[in-house]
Parts: structure tokens; sequence; C-alpha cells
């Protein structure tokens, strides 16, 4: 179909003339058609073209988990990693890394990791929901102050609208669930 076509184009530009772009798209065209190792060693090369750009480099990453079968590999941590450091508020970077400690059975780095990638992002960000389910997957409990007890109801109110808050509490809940620990 249409991807195995782009997928002839991609790799004559390639023969013609080697170029991280193209590299990636072929990676993405794989990917696409579920060639999940001939989409890592497109990204791969497209990493290696590119000079290490974080955006390829966090593509390479995500590819390298879905050959996996959604494990962290070592590798995929690594590339994340190089992502991170280059780039540390990527949010694909900052999941990933946050569900490679899941994975090792480190839940408490996982949902820190997962719960600052909430913090830091937009309301409406696409992600929101799947990190949610991530962090109570993991064990972990999204709270947030309820309207009548907030000063400033930004935050909060973010997160409830956008579906994320595990249970809304007053200020006063909030004290005494910190205060207990759960």
């Amino acid at each position: 179909g249409e991807y195995q076509e782009a997928i002839g184009h991609y790799r004559q530009a390639l023969e013609a003339q080697p170029s991280s772009q193209a590299q990636f798209n072929l990676g993405l065209a794989y990917l696409r058609l579920g060639q999940d190792q001939r989409a890592v060693d497109a990204f791969a090369q497209a990493v290696t073209l590119s000079g290490g750009d974080p955006g390829v480099t966090t593509w390479f990453g995500e590819a390298l988990v879905v050959a996996a079968k959604g494990t962290v590999t070592r590798e995929a941590q690594d590339a994340f990693e190089s992502v991170n450091a280059k780039n540390p508020e990527d949010p694909r970077a900052r999941f990933y890394l946050a569900l490679a400690k899941a994975q090792a059975g480190d839940n408490a780095g996982a949902i820190e990791g997962w719960s600052a990638l909430i913090k830091g992002s937009p309301a409406n960000a696409p992600w929101l929901p799947m990190v949610r389910e991530r962090i109570t997957a993991a064990g972990g409990t999204v709270w947030a102050q309820d309207e009548a007890s907030c000063v400033v109801f930004g935050m909060p109110g973010s997160v409830i609208k956008a579906g994320l808050a595990s249970e809304v509490l007053s200020l006063t809940e909030l004290a005494a669930r910190l205060a207990r620990g759960r």
C-alpha cells in the first residue's frame, strides 16, 4: 500500500543522498507497517545522520520499546537519557524513563517521575490520562485540592478538568492524608 510505496521512495532517496530526514521517514513507515526491527535500524541510522538530534533519538527509543513489546530496554533507556540530558522537558523521554523505573520494580521512582511530568505539562496535554493510569497502576494516587478550600484554583482545577484526579479533597483532608502517608 501507501507505506510500502513510500519505503521504496525513501530507499531510492537514501541511495542517491543519505539524509537524516529520509532515514527518519523510512523509520516511521516501517513502524506504521509493524516492521519493528527495520524501524529500529532506520531510526538508528537517522540518529547517526542527525548527530543525535533529540527528536529523532526519542523516536529511536520508542521504536526500541515497540520492538521489545513494551519493555524499556537498556538501549532504549540510554536513548531516553540522552534526550533528557539535551532536553529535560521532553515528555516522551520523561515518560519512558519513569516506565523503566516501574519495570525495574522502583514504583516510587516511577510515580515521582510521572508526577513531575504531570506537574510540568499543560493541563490539556494529550498524554496526561495515560500518565495518570500509569501512576494508579504503580500504586500511586493523584489528589487535587477542591475549589472551596483553594486560594488559587488554577492547577487543581486543570487536573480535575482533565480527569486526572483520583480524588478531590479539601485542604484539611489533604493535610490529614499527607500526615497519614496516604
